[in-house]
């Protein structure tokens, strides 16, 4: 598993590109004091699954779902409240960037730990993967996450904020694997005609996303 902090711009990249937000356009966003360095957590309750026309091995998922922001009213808020004790995430005491779009900005993490997240292909896609196998060990996943520069005591440089981790799909551990960027990419050659996602999270919730070329 490599982990590599200029993974940062090329996902930071996709994510607009896969939101259908211009490369370079305005992003809309303020400054505001905050007790904590992610101040918005998405509830992993459906996967939004999409390939860019234009490049032929790069799959996109996002998890989706409700979110809890540190602007939250009542209950949500207390939610967010906790998940930033869980994390650890309470000292962070200083000035953080808010995104007036949730589709804008690299500032949120996903609610809980992820299980499990798999790829089965709905065709077979080659004499080793018969339609309904996995493609696991054909893919290359790459995900960011701010846990090490939480877990420093935000000592790290603006650079290393976020940690980009990229790695074979089938050898990932993910219960290591904490306060990940909702956006994650997939690269497979030739990608798949038609294929399922499939995202177990620590509670056991399964959530799965479909795409088709």
């Amino acid at each position: 598993m490599k982990r590599d902090s200029l993974l940062i711009i090329i996902m930071t990249i996709g994510l607009l590109a896969s939101c259908d937000i211009p490369i370079g356009g305005p992003t809309k966003f303020y400054d505001k004091y905050s007790t904590s360095f992610i101040t918005r957590y998405i509830s992993p309750d459906f996967l939004e699954v999409e390939m860019l026309p234009y490049n032929d091995s790069t799959i996109f998922v996002k998890v989706a779902g409700k979110e809890y922001s540190v602007d939250s009213k009542r209950r949500e808020k207390e939610i967010f409240d906790s998940l930033s004790v869980a994390n650890s995430d309470t000292a962070y005491n200083r000035q953080a960037r808010f995104y007036t779009s949730s589709k804008k900005g690299v500032d949120a993490a996903i609610s809980d730990k992820i299980k499990t997240l798999h790829i089965y292909t709905e065709m077979a896609y080659d004499d080793n993967h018969p339609c309904g196998s996995l493609l696991d060990d054909c893919i290359t996943v790459s995900f960011l996450s701010c846990y090490p520069y939480v877990s420093s005591g935000y000592s790290l440089d603006e650079l290393h904020q976020w940690t980009g981790i990229r790695s074979s799909l089938s050898e990932v551990i993910w219960k290591d694997e904490s306060m990940i960027s909702p956006m994650i990419c997939l690269k497979i050659k030739p990608l798949p005609v038609s294929f399922t996602v499939e995202l177990i999270n620590e509670k056991g919730k399964v959530i799965r996303g479909a795409a088709s070329r």
